[in-house]
């Protein structure tokens, strides 16, 4: 999109549906009849539900705006990078999950294996 940042925001935010897109609009929309610019309201959300990373892309735009850099390349960095975070979460996660899994079989094989060997052993112990 070649629009410049205060066309683009908005209409990004028009794009999709449901609650965050309506959130990101609502913001958006309220920041210019009070004078705030699009970029420097989108913060504001991100305090009062909590969420780091839209905390980080109001700040992200603010300085973008700034220094007049490209909004789409930065926002397109940050995107791979919170990816690549959210992934090496997943797999970590999915590490975890298999350690414990393997855990469980070697816990499975022994029971069994002791299950299998204790009629074995009370018959020789009994002789």
């Amino acid at each position: 999109m070649d629009a410049a940042s205060p066309e683009a925001l908005p209409t990004a935010a028009r794009i999709g549906t449901g609650w965050a897109f309506e959130l990101l609009r609502s913001t958006i929309d309220h920041a210019r009849p009070v004078g705030d610019t699009p970029w420097a309201a989108l913060a504001d959300p991100g305090k009062r539900t909590g969420m780091q990373e839209l905390q980080d892309l109001g700040g992200a735009l603010m300085l973008v705006a700034d220094d007049g850099a490209k909004v789409r390349q930065s926002l397109t960095a940050r995107a791979t990078t919170q990816r690549r975070r959210q992934l090496a979460e997943a797999e970590g996660a999915a590490a975890k999950a298999d350690q414990s899994m393997e855990m469980a079989q070697v816990v499975l094989f022994i029971g069994f294996v002791l299950f299998l060997g204790f009629p074995a052993v009370v018959a020789v112990m009994a002789v």
